[in-house]
């Protein structure tokens, strides 16, 4: 989150009052310049590492679907047996599995905003860079 913190201001950055109170106002916009695009190339590979994330905590959520599942038809019938011991055994590897299962599913579904957080300040960074590419000598100029 602070990252995307840190991105947010850098895009929300007034680039007029930042020349404005540079003294070399060409090497302060190439500088950050640079640092939009150095963090338009992080970005698109922080994005990459959370889909990667995203669909490994995917299949967590399905693997421990499926046990839940497996489980229950097993605590179904120890329950028809009467099976004390093994009914208690049952209920607890069914917790332990729904909280995996929860936890891979909130972690999926907090990755999710954060790759939609980070998709829209880069396509606003894209913007914001090819303004000020368009822009670059009447920004240096101050015209």
């Amino acid at each position: 989150m602070v990252a995307l913190f840190e991105y947010l201001n850098l895009v929300k950055t007034n680039v007029n009052s930042l020349l404005d109170q540079a003294p070399d106002r060409e090497s302060t916009l190439e500088s950050f310049q640079e640092q939009l695009q150095d963090r338009y190339k992080a970005t698109v590979n922080t994005i990459a590492v959370l889909n990667a994330q995203g669909a490994e905590l995917q299949r967590g959520e399905t693997a421990t679907a499926q046990e839940m599942d497996n489980v229950k038809n097993q605590l179904t019938l120890a329950y028809k047996n009467l099976d004390y011991d093994k009914t208690e055994e049952l209920i607890d590897q069914f917790l332990e599995a729904r909280r995996k299962n929860v936890y891979a599913r909130t972690y999926r579904i907090f990755i999710g905003k954060f790759i939609q957080s980070y998709t829209a300040l880069n396509a606003y960074n894209k913007i914001f860079l090819d303004t000020i590419i368009n822009n670059k000598e009447a920004l240096i100029k101050d015209v």
